[in-house]
């Protein structure tokens, strides 16, 4: 790592997306480079009365919801405000950089990232580098890929609403990071009560509650006390295991549609266990619409029209926020279940089977 930081030539970048928003990165020249070449556009419009920013006991300021939100609903589209490369080597103190680097704002967002939460201890580090060790998220660059010793793509970003979320190891929102927009977008993952606390995760909520909150102490300072650490039940850990496992033993839905011998329901009951336990344990971040759409399809290689239109349906709620032309190729499918590209495969070779099984030897 040492050679790496070596071979880096630090520059100190700003840039302004659309014409009110103004962020820094301190990056390798190769990405200010990248970041000159393709101007990204302003983030799109987005309901931005979906929050507010508050007082959430004792952890700090958070973030609520002031209405209802259905689940995919977007919360929030924001551009960073400060980026620096995720390893960092420098021949001056870490805290003297970062609050030179935190000043080169203007004043008002410079008291607005110094206001933020720092959870380090004070004796260990100063307070610009606490801010940033504390609210920094990690996103990816474009970053060249040509030459020795390239850049890491992993760098940190501060944003000055996202970075207020508080954790949850079962939370109810989920974030995405676009490069080429330089745009998080923070999207609900089931509904979200109006006066209902956002929370995002911090760490891998498939974890064991142990080791969840043993990481969340060692890098952010705190005891999670959040539903599922309060509960302190071993079922859960049990049940993130298996979450974390899925998958492993299963054929591949290829395989399961040309090998009669495996049980016609195999792979549909997998995934209804995982929606089971997702729903059980709050983890809709994990991913509901992979085994929602995995259902459908599965009871579509069966042939089954009835089950196969409850799940399409399922599949469309899941989808109820996208665009329109995105839900289009489900309501065909819905509208002419034939249309789906394996519908009856796996009927077939079970018909296969048995005919083959009925001929004379």
């Amino acid at each position: 790592m040492a050679g790496h930081v070596r071979h880096r030539r630090y520059v100190l970048h700003d840039f302004v997306i659309g014409t009110r928003h103004r962020g820094v990165a301190f990056v390798d020249s190769g990405v200010r480079d990248i970041l000159n070449a393709h101007q990204p556009q302003p983030a799109p419009y987005y309901p931005t009365n979906t929050f507010a920013i508050r007082r959430s006991g004792d952890r700090g300021v958070g973030m609520f919801a002031t209405g209802n939100l259905p689940m995919g609903a977007t919360i929030l589209i924001e551009h960073p405000t400060v980026i620096a490369p995720f390893v960092l080597g420098l021949n001056t103190p870490v805290d003297d950089f970062f609050d030179d680097l935190f000043g080169s704002l203007p004043t008002r967002q410079y008291e607005m990232l110094m206001g933020l939460a720092n959870c380090t201890p004070r004796t260990s580090v100063g307070h610009a580098e606490g801010v940033m060790d504390t609210n920094a998220l990690a996103i990816e660059l474009d970053v060249p890929t040509v030459g020795p010793n390239p850049e890491l793509s992993t760098h940190r970003a501060i944003f000055m609403q996202a970075s207020r979320i508080n954790h949850s190891c079962s939370p109810n929102a989920k974030w995405e990071w676009d490069r080429k927009t330089l745009a998080l977008t923070l999207r609900a993952v089931r509904p979200i009560r109006a006066g209902e606390e956002i929370t995002i995760n911090y760490v891998d909520v498939a974890l064991p509650r142990a080791e969840r909150r043993a990481r969340l102490r060692a890098t952010y300072h705190f005891d999670c006390h959040c539903p599922a650490c309060a509960r302190d039940d071993p079922r859960s850990d049990a049940a993130r295991a298996e979450l974390r496992a899925f998958g492993t033993g299963l054929p591949t839905f290829e395989d399961w549609t040309r090998d009669a011998r495996l049980p016609d329901l195999m792979l549909i009951r997998a995934h209804e266990r995982a929606l089971s336990l997702i729903e059980s344990e709050g983890l809709q971040v994990l991913g509901v619409r992979e085994h929602v759409d995995a259902i459908t399809m599965c009871y579509g290689a069966l042939a089954d029209e009835k089950m196969f239109r409850y799940w399409a349906n399922e599949a469309r709620a899941e989808r109820a926020q996208d665009k329109v032309e995105d839900l289009k190729v489900v309501q065909a499918w819905i509208a002419n279940p034939r249309a789906l590209p394996v519908w009856g495969w796996r009927r077939d070779t079970t018909q296969a089977r048995r005919r083959s099984s009925r001929s004379p030897k």
